[in-house]
């Protein structure tokens, strides 16, 4: 029996505004997934790989089934959107992340959010929340929150 806690994450995959298809693939590859699974907390972290069948299928089953969501907003991209808005209306424990504060959506900008700099060098490799590219960028704080209101739930929190 597999004891480790799950993370999927939503995240665009081909070609956007800000990152090429391939530096998307960097960015789970070589600092989300390893960020969440040397966290110490237990988390294997995926993304979807269906490439035939029921791709929405296997996303929403994947989005039910996970122990935390976390949701790269930048470039706003449909199909992440429209993923996170079905895992608020099944969980909570959503953590939502962009490159820039102007791809957080005004109606979510009142949860907690992280903005990254995933192009940030580091010598030295740790794990975790300091993990290169996870350092927040100088000119935009690393979160952002409001007074939580009584959906604040819904993101920003690992309980559970």
């Amino acid at each position: 029996m597999n004891d480790r806690r799950s993370c999927f994450v939503i995240m665009p995959f081909s070609n956007t505004r800000s990152c090429r298809q391939d530096e998307w693939t960097t960015i789970f590859q070589e600092l989300i997934r390893p960020a969440v699974e040397e966290s110490g907390l237990g988390f294997t972290c995926r993304r979807s790989d269906t490439v035939t069948g029921n791709v929405i299928r296997d996303i929403l089953m994947d989005l039910h089934a996970a122990n935390v969501v976390i949701a790269d907003l930048t470039d706003q991209r449909a199909n992440v959107m429209y993923e996170l808005g079905v895992r608020h209306a099944l969980a909570t424990r959503t953590i939502m992340i962009a490159q820039r504060s102007k791809d957080i959506p005004s109606d979510l900008k009142s949860y907690k959010y992280y903005i990254y700099d995933w192009k940030t060098t580091r010598t030295s490799r740790t794990s975790g929340p300091g993990s290169p590219g996870f350092w927040p960028s100088s000119s935009t704080p690393r979160a952002s929150a409001t007074t939580p209101s009584p959906t604040s739930s819904m993101c920003g929190s690992t309980r559970g």
